[in-house]
Formats: C-alpha cells, sequence, structure tokens
C-alpha cells in the first residue's frame, strides 16, 4: 500500500479530509492520470463502494469490455490517501513486473508532487 499522509494547517488539527479538499483532489487526479498511463481504468463492476473510506477502484479492460486484470484500490482514512495494490491468485508475496511499475510509478509521482516525507510504502501485517 502506498499511504499520502495530508499534513494538517495548525489550528486545524481534527479537521477531516475529503475529496473535496484541494490537496486530497489533486492527489486523486494525479493517481487516476498514472494509473490510466498504465492502462487501468475505474473498476465499474466494484460491489463495495459503501466500504468506509472507499473512493476508487481500478482495472484493466479488453477491448470487448471484459475485465483482465484488478488494479488498486483508493481509500481516504485517517488523514491520508492509501493506493492498495493487490493481486487475486498470486501467492509468491511478490508483485509481477507488471504491477511492480505501476506500483513504482504510483509512487514517484506523489513522492515528486507532494514530498517524499508524506509519502509512505506499508506493509499489510505479516507482509
Amino acid at each position: 500500500m502506498i499511504a499520502l499522509a495530508f499534513p494538517t494547517a495548525a489550528g486545524q488539527g481534527g479537521t477531516s479530509l475529503s475529496t473535496n479538499n484541494p490537496p486530497v483532489h489533486e492527489a486523486l487526479r494525479l493517481v487516476d492520470a498514472v494509473l490510466l498511463s498504465h492502462g487501468l481504468g475505474p473498476n465499474t463492476n466494484r460491489m463495495d463502494g459503501d466500504v468506509h473510506g472507499f473512493i476508487a477502484g481500478y482495472a484493466k479492460y479488453t477491448a470487448d469490455g471484459m475485465r483482465c486484470v484488478t488494479g488498486p484500490d483508493v481509500y481516504l482514512e485517517n488523514g491520508r490517501l492509501e493506493v492498495v495494490f493487490t493481486e487475486l491468485g498470486n501467492r509468491t508475496g511478490h508483485f509481477t513486473p507488471a504491477t511492480q511499475k505501476v506500483f513504482n510509478s504510483v509512487h514517484e509521482e506523489l513522492a515528486n508532487r507532494f514530498g517524499a516525507r508524506n509519502v509512505k510504502v506499508l506493509k499489510p501485517p505479516g507482509g
């Protein structure tokens, strides 16, 4: 998972973030642009759009509209934007080269725009 922390300005402690906040909106546009450049578009088949913090899911589709690869999901949780990558059926503990390339691109673009100190790579428990 890539996590982008949004620092709170002095006197704004406890202010909750939403997709309407300019920095959040900018980060979402950046993530969307990077994923689109790698052929991943919005996953319209998502059934858990009401999951707390869920913003968007991405997938890669064939020319006839069939989903061929599930991509990352994006959440806004605990004052940070989280881009969560999973590969169904991959039990190696490592991303495939194609997924690693997308992961690295998202990480690099967020770090370039928002500063490396605000962008962290987090692993799930036991990962």
